[in-house]
């Protein structure tokens, strides 16, 4: 059987559809590579939890942010130390985790924060010479 040139055309077209894999269904959805969980806007809270040893307690007092804008899961936080001569002010630039986990150095190194945040709900713990605290923030609506 001989077949002229559109015929054997539409042969290859019908054979190569045939091999090609099905796409997925309409209804699929597909699960985004980069999520940011975490993003929002949170109120903030630092209480000191321990001073050391003869450390002035007037020295650990600092004032929270107003808020705290997670973007991309990152945000930065300052503890300024108004009480202190040049106040001192270790800033962290913090990157969440997938699974909600943060931990990292200030910027000038003197200092630490890890913590989580899960839920809406951020805790951590700030590590400085003589002065240690707690930060809680809450995302607001």
């Amino acid at each position: 059987m001989r077949f002229g040139p559109s015929a054997a055309a539409c042969l290859m077209i019908v054979s190569l559809a045939a091999c090609q894999q099905p796409g997925p269904p309409p209804s699929a959805k597909l699960t985004p590579l980069f999520t940011t969980v975490y993003d929002g806007t949170y109120r903030p809270t630092v209480s000191l939890t321990k001073s050391g040893s003869g450390v002035d307690r007037t020295w650990c007092q600092t004032q929270p942010p107003d808020a705290l804008r997670i973007s991309g899961d990152r945000f930065n936080l300052a503890i300024p130390h108004p009480n202190v001569p040049g106040n001192p002010t270790p800033t962290f630039a913090v990157a969440i985790a997938p699974d909600g986990s943060f931990q990292t150095q200030s910027i000038d190194g003197t200092a630490s924060f890890a913590g989580h945040v899960s839920g809406g709900h951020l805790q951590g713990v700030v590590n400085m010479t003589g002065c240690e605290y707690t930060v809680t923030a809450d995302r607001t609506l």
